[in-house]
């Protein structure tokens, strides 16, 4: 949150005017994930105010939003808002890689909702050595193959989807475990 404040203070000063409401966004899922709905709307309404591009939408539908659902335990409206996510992100030219992404696959895998179109979906949007999208497809994949019957399998996805985001656990801890969780 912190940082995210920062980023929101250099972007006013530097009038940086595309970072400023992805800063707010950045800031209104710190406070969503800590349980300050109150504010993260207020930032969410400050980035949206003005005139920005969809990828400020999907981080609100998918970063803030659809986590702060999964958090909440409420799959129905994690799933409504990373699929309208996913709608904007299919109209952006080169998106950019979002851990949700992979959690939107998995939820879907884990609800058996189109969930091998979904993990294709998802893959397809992931660079090369993305080792936080990697780790947490692993998961979506183990979910698929624990379903079919083959538990070897599955847990080795999850045995490897470990030693995978353990590298980068600092960074990515939050959606390591609610990957585990789901």
């Amino acid at each position: 949150l912190q940082a995210a404040q920062r980023c929101v203070e250099l972007a006013r000063r530097w009038r940086l005017g595309p970072m400023l409401p992805i800063a707010q966004v950045i800031a209104a899922s710190a406070h969503g994930v800590a349980g300050r709905r109150t504010e993260m709307e207020q930032l969410i309404a400050q980035a949206l105010a003005g005139d920005v591009d969809d990828e400020v939408h999907t981080l609100v539908l998918g970063r803030c939003r659809g986590i702060v659902a999964l958090l909440d335990e409420d799959h129905e409206a994690a799933l409504a808002q990373f699929d309208a996510a996913m709608d904007l992100v299919r109209a952006i030219p080169a998106p950019t890689l979002r851990p949700w992404f992979a959690l939107w696959a998995l939820l879907r895998t884990l609800h058996d909702r189109d969930g091998a179109q979904a993990r294709a979906e998802a893959q397809g949007y992931m660079p090369a050595g993305s080792r936080t999208g990697e780790a947490l497809m692993d998961l979506a994949h183990a979910v698929a193959k624990g379903r079919d019957g083959d538990a070897a399998a599955a847990s080795a996805l999850v045995s490897a989807a470990n030693r995978t985001l353990a590298p980068v656990a600092d960074c990515y801890a939050g959606y390591h475990q609610l990957a585990l969780r789901l």
